[in-house]
This record gives structure tokens, C-alpha cells and sequence, in this order.
């Protein structure tokens, strides 16, 4: 899509970190990447399915998982504090 958490991420630390960004849309992933590929070296970009995360990313060693569209609903939820 064309969230601006994955640039927050790749941003928010003073060391480099390697952000991974995956969706199943093919128009989102090229969204994302046009955004971003040039000034983010350190971020991915990747069309896969997130139930199967092994198989999607050849790999198991991530060391947090960020589920954008579940942030994005208990953010709409009653009761959330928008300051957060």
C-alpha cells in the first residue's frame, strides 16, 4: 500500500535495521517500492502470502513482525487513545 510505517521503521533507530515489507497485491508491493526503494537501502520489498510467512521469506529469523492491517483496526476500535 502506501503506508508511511515502513519508512518509520527503516527510520526510528540509530543503527541500520532491515525492513521487510510484504503484501499479496502486486500494485501495492510496486506502490511501496516506488516510494521508497531509492531512499531506503535497507528495506525489502516482497509479494507473498502472510499466513505463510516460512515459505514467503525463506526464513525464520526476523526479529519482530508488524501486522499493519491489525494495527490499523484496533486503531479504529473504541476506547484507543489516538495521542499514542
Amino acid at each position: 500500500g502506501n503506508s508511511a510505517l515502513p519508512r518509520i521503521l527503516h527510520d526510528a533507530f540509530d543503527t541500520p535495521v532491515r525492513v521487510t515489507c510484504l503484501d499479496y497485491s502486486p500494485v501495492c508491493v510496486e506502490m511501496i517500492r516506488s516510494m521508497y526503494a531509492d531512499l531506503c537501502p535497507n528495506m525489502d520489498f516482497v509479494l507473498g502470502d502472510a499466513t505463510r510467512l516460512k515459505e514467503t521469506l525463506n526464513s525464520d529469523k526476523y526479529d519482530v513482525i508488524v501486522d499493519k492491517g491489525l494495527l490499523d483496526a484496533l486503531m479504529c476500535g473504541e476506547g484507543f487513545d489516538s495521542d499514542l
